[in-house]
């Protein structure tokens, strides 16, 4: 497994979409977390561009705060 997580907003007037590395994605959690599932061969390199935008009120700050949720990664 290879896992990333998207940024969480509590706010529903700022989103976050997906805009690439769909493939092969197997779950996204609802911490989001993405997890691929990979079968790589011996010494094949696999790379993953994880892209998203992330769209807010131009009036709107945001800040980040990054809290590991690693226990909840697979559920």
């Amino acid at each position: 497994w290879v896992s990333d997580q998207l940024p969480i907003s509590r706010d529903k007037e700022i989103t976050i979409e997906l805009l690439s590395a769909k493939d092969h994605i197997e779950k996204i959690t609802e911490h989001q977390f993405v997890l691929w599932k990979f079968n790589p061969k011996a010494a094949e390199k696999i790379s993953i561009p994880l892209k998203y935008s992330i769209s807010f009120p131009a009036d709107k700050k945001l800040s980040i705060n990054a809290p590991i949720l690693r226990n909840q990664l697979v559920r």
